[in-house]
């Protein structure tokens, strides 16, 4: 795979540094009344706009709503690159991510995960017109050289390497906005990640050349389409801070509450997780 990093990522090394984590987070958090919040700048999820407002977006706006819930008033903001989330997470730098992150066996590895907020499957982004006629994910793969944006370290990227696909065909960008101008660039020829982010990122900032397939299907698996959840991360020792946060979430998701607040940012009850498939459900209640 071909990785285009902007300075920021380059200097990964450095931001991480080394910072104490505690075995068990809750103390800590009840003591200070304040909890650090991982955020990629990413719309829909948690994101600020070029004027500089109050970061918002569905999970931003999710995690303060059950903050406030169970007691903690202070939250702190912590903005790195989507692909160095877990990393940062369990180093100490922030106690929570909140960036819409889809709930997969690789991750689950080195974070748990919260009940999910929603349900969702990809989206496809071509040149305008489409010349390559790509309309399904079978499209994509059996066509010799189209090349593929994918957002580096989200899960599309490891569902792409199941195919083992040449890795010319793979290009890695570190943002949706960045993939986006990618393809408007023509340094590849599509994009594949979260359809509700897709929406967001081309509503709220359109490029001409570009545009969504409509009715894609997404990855088909066992002749279904691919039904991914997004949930918040936690670190593998942090269970009390997460039980606690999973016990004001679960019956706050489908609430009217809920729905009123994450409708500005493109999610309804469609989007709401319904019966979930029991490896995802082993994977938000161990």
């Amino acid at each position: 795979m071909t990785m285009r990093v902007g300075s920021s990522a380059t200097n990964f090394g450095n931001k991480v540094g080394k910072i104490s984590v505690e075995t068990e987070s809750w103390n800590r958090i009840l003591k200070t009344g304040t909890v650090k919040v991982g955020y990629a700048n990413e719309r829909p999820f948690a994101f600020k706009t070029n004027g500089g407002s109050p970061i918002q977006g569905e999970s931003w706006d999710i995690a303060d709503w059950v903050l406030r819930t169970i007691g903690i008033q202070r939250i702190e903001p912590v903005l790195t690159d989507f692909w160095s989330l877990i990393p940062q997470l369990k180093n100490g730098a922030y106690d929570l991510i909140a960036a819409g992150f889809y709930i997969t066996p690789i991750r689950f590895r080195d974070i748990n995960f919260s009940f999910p907020t929603y349900q969702n499957k990809e989206g496809l982004v071509v040149a305008k017109g489409n010349p390559l006629h790509l309309k399904t994910f079978a499209d994509i793969i059996r066509h010799p050289f189209a090349k593929i944006a994918v957002l580096f370290g989200s899960a599309t990227a490891s569902h792409i390497r199941l195919y083992h696909l040449p890795p010319s065909r793979v290009i890695q960008f570190t943002s949706t906005a960045e993939a986006l101008l990618g393809l408007a660039n023509q340094e590849a020829d599509l994009f594949l990640t979260s359809s509700i982010s897709l929406h967001n990122a081309l509503e709220n900032s359109p490029h001409p050349t570009i545009e969504l397939v409509p009715e894609f299907p997404g990855f088909i698996v066992n002749g279904h389409p691919m039904v991914d959840y997004g949930a918040f991360g936690f670190r593998k020792d942090d269970h009390e801070f997460r039980n606690r946060f999973n016990a004001a979430l679960h019956p706050f998701i489908g609430s009217d509450e809920h729905l009123k607040r994450v409708a500005p940012y493109g999610f309804c009850r469609l989007d709401v997780p319904q019966q979930l498939p029991i490896e995802i459900l082993n994977m938000v209640t161990v």
